[in-house]
């Protein structure tokens, strides 16, 4: 694993090199000389963190409030029920 050091200025200029530069091992971000932030591969934060994975893109989307005023009824769909039902739960607990 290799450890990349870059500084802000490419960091926000570059998003691309950063992410592939995740890819081989930490991106260690500086400013002023100083490191600042670790971007990692997101593998390698669940391996740090000891978690499995995250929430599934349904599950994200219901923790976000609607703005005020929009609703969005659904049709019901034969099997909907049961798809519900295979969704995994994700602990929040386990990301803290």
């Amino acid at each position: 694993m290799t450890i990349a050091t870059m500084n802000s200025r490419t960091f926000a200029r570059d998003a691309a090199l950063v992410k592939r530069a995740a890819q081989q091992g930490p991106v260690i971000i500086t400013e002023r000389g100083k490191p600042a932030l670790a971007v990692l591969h997101i593998e390698e934060y669940y391996r740090l963190t000891g978690q499995t994975g995250g929430p599934s893109l349904l599950q994200a989307m219901q923790g976000i409030a609607a703005p005020e005023g929009v609703e969005l009824e659904l049709p019901e769909r034969d099997g909907a029920a049961d798809a519900m039902r295979r969704v995994p739960q994700w602990d929040e607990g386990a990301a803290r």
